[in-house]
């Protein structure tokens, strides 16, 4: 039997959770990556508890955890982001486990910052509709990325990138709530 390469769930965050945990219970290293991930929204941060639940239970607390954003017409400035990250993802990251993250902007004439994955040292995943978990009565396609296109968007999202801007201060959040730029 062939495994298929793209397949509908549920938006609930387990069911998302579940789709990632491939990778999520292989990888050193994880990117979430959504234009539109709020950080004081339930509904991204129940997905991405269910998923760092899946990396700490598999004893992977020293890996490598990165959210990638970006600038929008919606979205909260980094300055308020930055002063209230803590408060809004506690009890999220697991005890001992960090959070980096890292606010874009598009380059005029760019490359366009709106699909969203969830790219690992070990490979990647298109997540349709995002991470928000809107609820069981809405489906959210996933895909597996074939290599050529993993490697493109992971090398994207570096510190260096020549294909987007960052827009402010890389974000260390940890466990306990403290926020620091590194």
């Amino acid at each position: 039997m062939i495994s298929p390469s793209n397949w509908e769930v549920p938006r609930v965050g387990t069911a998302l959770a579940a789709a990632m945990a491939p990778l999520l219970r292989t990888a050193g290293a994880v990117l979430f990556v959504d234009k539109y991930f709020k950080f004081d929204d339930m509904r991204y941060k129940e997905t991405l508890r269910e998923a760092l639940s899946l990396v700490s239970a598999n004893g992977q607390i020293s890996l490598r955890c990165e959210i990638h954003f970006a600038e929008h017409d919606r979205g909260a400035p980094i300055n308020l982001i930055e002063r209230n990250v803590g408060r809004w993802l506690s009890g999220i990251i697991p005890d001992g486990m960090s959070i980096v993250l890292f606010y874009w902007k598009e380059k005029i004439g760019g490359a366009d910052f709106h699909a969203r994955y969830l790219l690992t040292d070990r490979g990647g995943m298109n997540i349709e509709a995002g991470f928000s978990a809107e609820g069981g009565h809405q489906m959210v396609q996933v895909g597996w990325l074939d290599s050529t296109l993993w490697k493109a968007k992971l090398s994207a999202l570096g510190r260096a990138s020549t294909v987007y801007d960052l827009a402010g201060p890389v974000l260390l959040v940890s466990h306990d709530g403290k926020v620091q730029q590194i």
